[in-house]
């Protein structure tokens, strides 16, 4: 499964001995008198007709037993637990995910093969080390591709190029300081350059056949450099740069990629971003010759409370029913268009009309 979040475990302990594979914990999980579900790693019986159910100490026999809430996460996000021996943190660690009935496979370092992949995932040898998500995606330098697209699952045989995107030189350079990568669509986004479009945006679902680019923004060998990549409910926000709009607000959704905002009319360039997601709407500093560097925020389709990029009947009769105070604006802020907590006429208009032109 598709994830490139990182997460270590426990303080620096320095380097341990490295030996034979520790045992995994037991975990158990313990269905409550009132339906509740807990786990542990502790067989002890609990009050009441408590009824509890061993589970084996794997990831994926224990994520198949979980409640479907939260068997969802914890199959598209697996925890991998690395540990030593002799390792009195990696013992907590252990004992910690059990407790609080976190699936998680344990992978012991025992070979000094083990201890390179170790070191390419986490950038050292300390232990214990954990990963949230199936692979780690990165950018290295292996000496004979140039700087290009990599990923790992922990492993000396999973850590492996995921393509040559530039075969005359590197994909990634200093051209990508402040970028960022995504994850969208069960995709990761990225800046790469190919050598002949110049940084433009891509994207990879991990294999060679699968890593291509979105779009040619910039036609010719100069690029766009997309910048800022920021998912927002179902589309992502990133800069872009193009002769005829300059630097400006771009996104890419179900619908294919597009301007989204030209801040600075023409071929000036109002430089957007970074992006924060709050409340529905989207922040960043933009900058105009008329008035400077200032806060702008980009407001979603009125009455679109999903984010789909268009306003279903549903989603018109939830916005009255805010207007009636029936339910909380929480349920919909894209119809609140000025944040004020209420929805009035002018806005429920403004959501008739996007269910009627479709969203801009």
């Amino acid at each position: 499964m598709f994830a490139v979040r990182l997460a270590a475990l426990a303080a620096l302990v320095g380097w341990m001995g490295l030996a034979a594979a520790a045992a995994q914990a037991q975990v158990y999980r313990i269905v409550g008198p009132d339906g509740s579900v807990t786990f542990s790693d502790r067989p002890e019986r609990q009050a009441g007709p408590a009824q509890m159910v061993p589970l084996p100490g794997n990831a994926a026999a224990a994520t198949a037993s979980l409640p479907a809430d939260v068997r969802n996460p914890a199959t598209r996000y697996p925890v991998t637990l690395y540990t030593g021996k002799a390792c009195a943190p990696c013992d907590q660690a252990r004992s910690f995910l059990s407790s609080r009935g976190v699936p998680f496979t344990e992978k012991t370092v025992t070979t000094e093969a083990d201890l390179r992949a170790l070191r390419n995932l986490s950038g050292g040898p300390n232990l214990p080390f954990a990963t949230l998500g199936g692979e780690l995606y990165y950018t290295t330098d292996d000496g004979i591709h140039g700087v290009e697209l990599w990923k790992s699952d922990g492993t000396e045989d999973g850590t492996v190029m995921v393509a040559d995107i530039n075969p005359e030189g590197s994909a990634f350079g200093t051209f990508t300081f402040f970028f960022s990568f995504a994850e969208f669509e069960n995709a990761l986004w990225f800046a790469a350059d190919d050598g002949q479009q110049g940084p433009e945006l891509w994207r990879s679902d991990g294999t060679e056949e699968g890593t291509a680019m979105v779009a040619d923004i910039n036609p010719g060998d100069e690029g766009s450099f997309p910048a800022f990549l920021t998912v927002a409910g179902q589309r992502l926000l990133f800069q872009a740069c193009a002769p005829d709009s300059g630097c400006e607000v771009w996104q890419a959704d179900a619908a294919g990629t597009r301007l989204s905002a030209d801040i600075a009319p023409g071929p000036d360039s109002s430089n957007p971003g970074p992006f924060t997601v709050s409340g529905g709407r989207v922040f960043f500093s933009a900058a105009t010759p008329s008035i400077g560097t200032e806060l702008w925020v980009l407001a979603p389709c009125a009455g679109d409370c999903d984010d789909s990029g268009a306003v279903g009947i549903d989603e018109l009769v939830s916005a009255v029913r805010i207007s009636l105070n029936e339910l909380p604006t929480s349920r919909c802020t894209a119809v609140d268009a000025n944040a004020d907590g209420r929805v009035g006429i002018d806005e429920l208009v403004r959501a008739v009309n996007a269910a009627l032109r479709g969203c801009a």
